[in-house]
């Protein structure tokens, strides 16, 4: 079995130092640069020697250093989140509680907040101005009040390749409540993932650390330190709308789209009557493009098909009369 393959808890911690042997502990997979395994990627690039990595517990093979691994973690959820919210539909994402981490680490640090939706910080003692790139932040009493708005135009769907979509059955519960007309969410995020490490599971990593910077490293200490320090949770509580049902069509699949599909349609008509021509027939290359444009416009195959066989010539067959 690859290295990757294997249960989480069994990649969970690994380390890359210049000479593994004589280390004695089985908290940390330790392995050398020509024994790291394959498929293995580091958000460092290439792995630091000495430096405690985490596996991602959703992108399978992917490592963080320990000391980034949460707020790292919590930011990469939260982004998929995001995205999930606007495939859903949302139209606010008013984040009304935040604890364990400022809005800064959370917002500034973040890469979809900003992707199609406009944010501002309000109430509380947190200001914000997305107009210019000055911001001003007082002393905070714990009231952070952020404020997210979206404007959807696709039907409302669950987008594929998220990572922390399958191991959260609460994020799959507000899905299901969504598409069947649901309006109004709360939900609660935390940083705490499948793995996460408990007290117990520090304490016997720093015993393992000892041992291994005892052989590799003269500045162990500091570094064992920090394992302790850095393990600690955030959580924020959502309040979440979204667009109504109402403002969709559904067809007769019972699947949700947009009202004004016609617009689709149109604009696909023209792209077959554009590509097809006057010669009737589809060959491979105005198939792949036309499958590119279907897709672009969410149209389904079903429909874009119908759409083709306006523009496609059937040859006429001879008859033969029995006379």
């Amino acid at each position: 079995m690859a290295y990757i393959d294997k249960d989480y808890k069994d990649r969970q911690c690994l380390m890359v130092v210049e000479d593994d042997r004589g280390i004695n502990q089985k908290e940390i997979d330790l392995f050398t640069r020509g024994t790291l395994p394959k498929g293995l990627s580091f958000s460092t690039g290439r792995p630091e020697l000495n430096t405690l990595y985490i596996a991602h517990p959703g992108n399978k093979g992917l490592y963080i250093p320990f000391e980034q691994h949460e707020i790292a973690f919590f930011r990469d959820k939260m982004d998929e989140l995001i995205i999930l919210l606007q495939s859903l539909g949302a139209t606010d994402v008013e984040i009304v509680r935040c604890v364990g981490a400022s809005s800064e680490e959370i917002l500034n640090k973040s890469n979809s907040w900003s992707v199609g939706m406009a944010y501002k910080e309000v109430g509380g003692n947190v200001s914000n101005d997305t107009s210019t790139s000055s911001r001003k932040q007082a002393t905070s009493n714990g009231n952070i009040r952020i404020k997210v708005k979206s404007s959807p135009v696709t039907p409302p769907q669950v987008p594929q390749g998220l990572n922390w979509y399958p191991l959260h059955p609460e994020w799959e519960k507000m899905a299901r409540q969504r598409l069947l007309g649901l309006e109004e969410y709360e939900l609660d995020v935390c940083s705490s993932y499948s793995g996460s490490f408990s007290d117990s599971k520090v304490n016997n990593l720093k015993a393992a650390l000892n041992v291994v910077f005892l052989k590799v490293d003269t500045s162990y200490s500091e570094r064992v330190e920090v394992i302790k320090s850095s393990n600690h949770s955030i959580s924020l509580s959502l309040k979440i709308k979204f667009r109504p049902l109402s403002e969709y069509a559904v067809n007769a699949g019972g699947t949700a789209k947009f009202v004004n599909e016609t617009d689709a349609y149109a604009k696909y008509r023209e792209s077959c009557r554009s590509l097809i021509g006057d010669k009737g027939k589809i060959n491979d290359v105005i198939k792949i493009e036309l499958n590119r444009i279907r897709e672009n416009l969410q149209l389904p195959a079903s429909k874009a098909q119908e759409i083709e066989q306006e523009f496609i010539k059937v040859k006429k067959k001879n008859r033969f009369w029995p006379f």
